[in-house]
């Protein structure tokens, strides 16, 4: 009788501890909320209306530019499967900053290669992605 009874109570600590786990698994989410309402927003994202006048007419300047960039499929446009992709000394920083965001970058993809990019925050990750899709400038170096 008396292993049973050390069975159950076992059973109930052990249950204990998992609802106290899950609990203060909850409490950590609120926490990060929390803090996350306490930072303060980038300046860029303060100027909600001259963002909104940007945008006013953007329609019109996307239409001009991308009748330029999509080729027409009517004309033999095939999708390219193979090539390499080379960054020779790319240098970039946003329009906003004097400072580059990647400064002298060399490196080279070859045909069916794959490559993952680790870093800590702010070390260039999606700087590196927005210059492969054009979506940053390059200011040296060639891709």
């Amino acid at each position: 009788m008396m292993l049973i009874y050390a069975t159950m109570i076992s059973n109930d600590a052990i249950k204990t501890l998992q609802m106290v786990s899950d609990l203060e698994t909850i409490l950590i989410s609120v926490e990060f909320c929390v803090d996350f309402e306490k930072i303060e927003a980038e300046s860029m994202y303060t100027k909600f209306e001259a963002e909104e006048e940007k945008m006013v007419d953007l329609p019109q300047r996307f239409d001009q530019n991308c009748s330029k960039m999509v080729p027409n499929i009517d004309q033999g446009y095939k999708i390219i499967k193979a090539g390499k992709v080379q960054f020779k000394k790319v240098s970039a920083r946003y329009p906003s900053k004097a400072a580059c965001v990647i400064s002298n970058l060399n490196f080279t993809v070859l045909p069916g290669q794959k490559i993952g990019v680790v870093g800590r925050t702010g070390a260039g990750k999606t700087s590196l992605l927005k210059l492969f899709w054009r979506g940053l400038d390059t200011c040296a170096g060639q891709i």
